[in-house]
């Protein structure tokens, strides 16, 4: 089962990852960019990773220009989504043979980043889950799978997965807290279930075609 906790406080949101999905063979990669605090999941038994995102944050990361250093989303796809191919792709300067960024710096960021916890020989895919939220409500959350330029290969709508309940959701007490009671409330909060993991076998497939 995986779930996706909502809160605009960065280091609920953390405990609520920590708290909440870590299990078996789900875990988060932590990693450090230029003062900011990030999480990736890594599922080992699907091979798949996971990152969490506005939806506007997500549109800025390729349209912004003169970076001297990569974001990490876009070492992430190119690590592990290179092959992947969009069925509708805009044109961009590699199809000039001009590069942003060399592939040797692609590279070593993204061994920064995952810190040896993913196997390149395991062929991982990277998923985004991106969201809307206004005044600590979900309006949309979708599963994204883009290639490296950040075109859709395929998505998904969560909505129908979604289990609100978000004054609780956004209360910094009820991270606090550790009685049994409230951890089992807390399980009941914003969350994406076991129908996951259909979704994301059928997206696998189309991709395939």
């Amino acid at each position: 089962m995986l779930k996706f906790f909502y809160t605009d406080n960065q280091l609920a949101q953390q405990v609520n990852l920590r708290r909440h999905i870590v299990k078996d063979n789900i875990d988060l990669i932590p990693f450090q960019r230029y003062g900011w605090s990030g999480r990736i999941i890594i599922d080992k038994t699907e091979h798949i990773t996971y990152s969490i995102m506005t939806e506007g944050t997500l549109a800025t990361v390729p349209r912004k220009k003169n970076r001297i250093n990569p974001h990490y989303l876009q070492s992430i796809l190119y690590a592990e989504n290179k092959e992947c191919i969009a069925k509708e792709r805009q044109m961009t300067l590699q199809d000039f043979g001009i590069t942003i960024f060399d592939t040797d710096v692609l590279e070593q960021d993204f061994e920064k980043i995952s810190q040896g916890l993913i196997d390149r020989e395991e062929d991982y895919r990277h998923y985004i889950v991106s969201y809307i939220a206004n005044h600590g409500e979900i309006k949309s959350i979708t599963l994204k799978f883009l290639d490296k330029e950040f075109n859709i290969v395929d998505e998904e709508s969560l909505m129908q997965y979604i289990r609100p309940d978000f004054a609780q959701l956004t209360n910094m007490d009820s991270v606090k807290e550790s009685d049994e009671n409230n951890i089992q409330s807390r399980k009941s909060l914003v969350a994406v279930r076991s129908g996951v993991k259909p979704k994301l076998q059928e997206i696998e497939k189309r991709a395939e075609k």
